[in-house]
């Protein structure tokens, strides 16, 4: 059985949008994974369905003043360099 991750699934108390700054939160933008808030899971059991991630999707982390979208960015960069 192969697994193979997708997703961190991290916290933004402050509804923010910020993850709070984690060797798992840069493992998973170094593996272009999708990083978004607890929220979306909440929200996914909540209406029964899969909502659209994009508005739990991590900007960055708490650390950040501004926020360089550092998660979605690694996702556009190709996966092969």
């Amino acid at each position: 059985c192969v697994r193979q991750t997708t997703h961190l699934i991290t916290n933004d108390d402050k509804h923010t949008l910020r993850s709070p700054l984690s060797i798992e939160l840069i493992e998973a933008i170094v593996n272009h994974y999708f990083c978004v808030s607890y929220r979306w899971l909440i929200d996914y059991i909540k209406y029964d369905r899969i909502v659209d991630k994009s508005a739990y999707e991590m900007e960055g982390n708490d650390t950040d003043y501004h926020s360089q979208g550092g998660p979605k960015c690694s996702r556009s960069i190709d996966k092969r360099q």
